[in-house]
C-alpha cells in the first residue's frame, strides 16, 4: 500500500470547485487513466479504466460528504483505494484542493508489484494540474457545475481558446522544430520554418491582458511536462524534453526581459522570488542540456524541474499577478511591450530554424 498527498490552487471560489468535483463524470477529462465514470445513486459510482494496458473496472462507495468542504471515498471491489479530497476558500475567489489517496497498485493485473509511493504521487500530481486547466477553463461563471441533489446541469457555451481539444491531447510536434537532437535549446529544423504564427502555436498577443499570456504559457508547459513522462521510447522522450525546455527559456527570457521589470513597483518581494525560481530552474536546465536522454537520472531531474516550475506557477498566478492586477499599472504598455520582446525572439530563432512553441 502507498499513501500520497497532493495539494494545488486553483483561481475559483471553493463552493464551485467542490460542486465540480462532485459532478463525477467530468473525471475523465482530467484523470489519464479514467475512461468513465457512471453514478449509481448518492453514495455509489462505477469506474472504468485502463490501467497497465488492461482495462480494470470497480465500484465505490462515497464515505463521507461535506459541502463545500470535502468528499471520501472507498473501492468496495477491484484494487484497494481509499481517498479523500478536501477544499478550503482561499478568498472569495480561490481554493486550495488537496487530494490523499491510498492506494495498492500491485493489485491491478498486468502491473509492477511494488510501485513507489513517488511514482503514484507523480501521476497524481499531473491530474490535479490538469483538473485545475479544467475548473479554470469554466469559470464560475459558467454554471457548468452542478450538484446531483438540484437537478441535471446547465449546458454553458464553451469558453474561447483550446478548451475543446480532446483529453490530455499531445501537442504536436509540428508545432516545435523538427529533426531536434539531445535537450538543446539551439535545435536545427529539418523542415521549412513555419510562419509566426504556427510557431508560436497560439491567436495574436493579448496586448491589453500580458498576465494571459503567461498564463497560456503555464498551461502549455503542464501539458509538455505531461507528454514527457507519457512518452513512450527515448526519441519521443527526447523530442518531448527538448520541447520542454525550449518553452520555459523563451518564457523566462519574456518575464525577465520585460514583465518582471515592469511589475516590480506591484510587490518587489515577490518579483525576488520569481527571479530565485528562475535561477533555480536555469541551473535543472543546464544539468539537463548536458545529460542524454538515455540517461536514467534524466526522469528524476525532470521530476525535480516540474515540481520546481508547478511551485513557480502557483506562485506567480496566485500571488503576483493579482497585486500586479491591483497596482493600477499599464498594462497594455506591458504587454506591447513584451508583443515585441517575443517577436525579437522568435525572429531570432527563426533565423536558426527553429519553430519554437509558445501559446497553445
Amino acid at each position: 500500500m502507498a499513501t500520497v498527498q497532493q495539494s494545488i490552487d486553483i483561481h475559483v471560489p471553493a463552493h464551485a470547485v467542490f460542486n465540480q468535483l462532485t459532478h463525477f463524470e467530468d473525471y475523465p477529462e482530467f484523470m489519464d487513466e479514467v475512461e468513465a465514470v457512471q453514478q449509481i445513486d448518492d453514495r455509489h459510482l462505477h469506474w472504468t479504466t485502463r490501467m497497465a494496458n488492461r482495462n480494470v473496472e470497480w465500484d465505490a462507495e462515497i464515505t463521507e460528504r461535506q459541502a463545500d468542504r470535502c468528499i471520501a471515498w472507498r473501492n468496495t471491489s477491484g484494487p484497494t483505494n481509499i481517498g479523500m479530497v478536501e477544499v478550503e476558500a482561499a478568498g472569495p475567489d480561490d481554493a486550495h484542493v488537496t487530494v490523499t489517496l491510498e492506494s495498492d497498485a500491485s493489485q491491478v493485473p498486468g502491473s509492477m508489484a511494488g510501485e513507489s509511493a513517488s511514482e503514484l504521487s507523480r501521476r497524481l500530481k499531473l491530474d490535479l494540474a490538469r483538473m485545475k486547466d479544467f475548473i479554470e477553463s469554466h469559470g464560475p461563471g459558467t454554471e457548468v457545475w452542478r450538484s446531483r441533489e438540484h437537478g441535471a446541469p446547465i449546458d454553458a457555451a464553451s469558453p474561447e481558446g483550446d478548451r475543446g481539444e480532446p483529453r490530455n491531447a499531445p501537442i504536436p510536434t509540428s508545432s516545435y522544430a523538427a529533426g531536434s537532437e539531445g535537450w538543446s535549446s539551439e535545435e536545427d529544423s529539418a523542415s521549412p520554418v513555419a510562419s509566426q504564427r504556427a510557431a508560436t502555436g497560439r491567436r495574436e498577443f493579448p496586448v491589453d491582458r500580458p498576465m494571459d499570456a503567461l498564463r497560456a504559457d503555464h498551461h502549455l508547459v503542464r501539458r509538455l511536462f505531461d507528454n514527457y513522462f507519457h512518452a513512450g521510447d527515448v526519441d519521443d522522450k527526447r523530442d518531448a524534453g527538448s520541447h520542454v525546455l525550449l518553452l520555459l527559456e523563451m518564457h523566462t527570457s519574456l518575464e525577465e526581459g520585460v514583465f518582471y521589470p515592469r511589475v516590480n513597483d506591484a510587490d518587489a518581494s515577490l518579483v525576488e522570488r520569481c527571479e530565485q525560481d528562475h535561477e533555480q530552474a536555469r541551473q535543472l536546465i543546464d544539468r539537463l542540456k548536458l545529460m542524454d536522454e538515455s540517461d536514467p537520472q534524466a526522469e528524476q531531474l525532470f521530476h525535480e524541474l516540474a515540481d520546481a516550475i508547478f511551485k513557480h506557477i502557483e506562485l506567480e498566478e496566485h500571488q503576483l499577478f493579482p497585486k500586479v492586477q491591483q497596482a493600477g499599472l499599464d498594462l497594455s504598455a506591458i504587454g506591447h511591450e513584451m508583443q515585441a520582446f517575443e517577436s525579437r525572439m522568435i525572429a531570432a530563432r527563426q533565423q536558426r530554424s527553429v519553430a519554437p512553441g509558445l501559446r497553445h
